[in-house]
């Protein structure tokens, strides 16, 4: 049942307060070049997104209709290090790999967004989730401002497009003497479930019929694809939007990456949801899309970087190359980073 699946997640023992283990303590910039641009990459965390169901992996409704027209890279074999939220998102910034992974541990560790920030970047959160599950706790976590919430949310619920505009008010708040490069994490609510019908705005439900309930059972399997389908395609749009903000910035180079957080069953194996155990999961739950995309000005100084990740689009990848890439992405070296989990470690340090 639904509610079996759930409760394998909701039985870990609480965690004790335990001292604060620091990591990656010699963390820092590469000197970049004194003319280029700082960087500012986004970070997209997914919510329940599948990679079956993106047009752009192969499937056969139009899921991915802005997308599909923008320069991206789409890594189409990817896997996730939970079923959970509560999981994948702590896991993919602890730097542990999944086979190693230890809750406990993560939850008093430094991650990723603390070495950025050792490294000189300006990290920021800005969630539209439940929370960055620890992964955020030490950096800016940005206050959504009320008028967005009034214009976005209802019933506590909020859309995508919050994050979009979110973004936008925060990115005018940077003074313009302030060249630190940054890092920013939208977390999106994505395709969260049972209630696909309530992630997309109707603009972006094309396929019809839909199913308008939580009690997700009662639907038919035409009616629960089509709403969790238009969930993908107004993640497509959200992601598109996000591009073409930073398309428009020319005080930074700037580059997205999104990656799911984990995947969803919506009726295959009679399983729906997620949150099975990872070792009998369906890759339905674990198969995830990750997406990214790099400015004019990005490409131009970090021609090595891009023609590498373009090479490994097909390859088998997975939420465990996200600490090590990411920070090799954006310049920054410690002893940490495992080599053969960063997918810059082979051809791109040779720019």
């Amino acid at each position: 049942s639904i509610s079996s699946l759930m409760s394998y997640y909701h039985k870990k023992a609480p965690k004790k307060n335990l001292p604060l283990v620091i990591y990656g303590q010699d963390a820092h910039q590469v000197q970049r070049v004194q003319k280029n641009l700082p960087k500012l990459m986004i970070l997209v965390v997914g919510e329940t997104a599948r990679a079956e169901s993106f047009s752009l992996n192969g499937y056969a409704k139009n899921t991915n209709p802005e997308l599909s027209k923008q320069d991206i890279f789409n890594f189409s074999q990817v896997s996730s290090c939970g079923t959970a939220t509560a999981v994948s998102v702590p896991c993919m910034f602890s730097g542990m790999p999944r086979v190693d992974y230890d809750e406990q541990l993560a939850s008093h560790r430094e991650g990723l967004l603390d070495i950025a920030k050792r490294a000189g970047y300006q990290v920021t959160w800005i969630d539209n989730n439940s929370g960055c599950k620890g992964a955020c706790d030490r950096v800016e976590q940005y206050q959504i401002p009320e008028n967005l919430k009034k214009k976005w949310c209802k019933d506590g619920e909020c859309y995508d497009d919050i994050l979009i505009d979110s973004l936008k008010q925060y990115l005018s708040t940077i003074a313009k003497d302030d060249d630190r490069p940054r890092l920013i994490v939208l977390h999106q609510v994505g395709s969260h479930g049972p209630a696909y019908y309530k992630r997309a705005p109707e603009a972006y439900q094309p396929f019809k019929p839909t199913c308008d309930t939580n009690a997700i059972q009662g639907c038919s399997q035409t009616e629960l694809l089509n709403s969790y389908d238009n969930t993908i395609v107004y993640t497509d749009h959200v992601l598109s939007q996000m591009i073409n903000t930073l398309k428009e910035i020319s005080k930074y180079q700037t580059g997205l990456w999104y990656l799911s957080d984990h995947g969803e069953s919506t009726g295959e194996h009679g399983l729906y949801l997620h949150g099975s155990p990872y070792a009998i999961a369906p890759s339905q739950q674990t198969h995830v899309p990750m997406i990214m995309w790099f400015s004019e000005s990005w490409k131009q100084h970090n021609l090595a970087q891009v023609n590498c990740l373009s090479q490994q689009t097909k390859q088998k990848l997975s939420q465990d190359n996200l600490f090590p890439s990411l920070l090799s992405l954006l310049d920054v070296t410690t002893q940490v980073i495992n080599p053969q989990l960063d997918m810059l470690h082979s051809c791109a340090h040779v720019n």
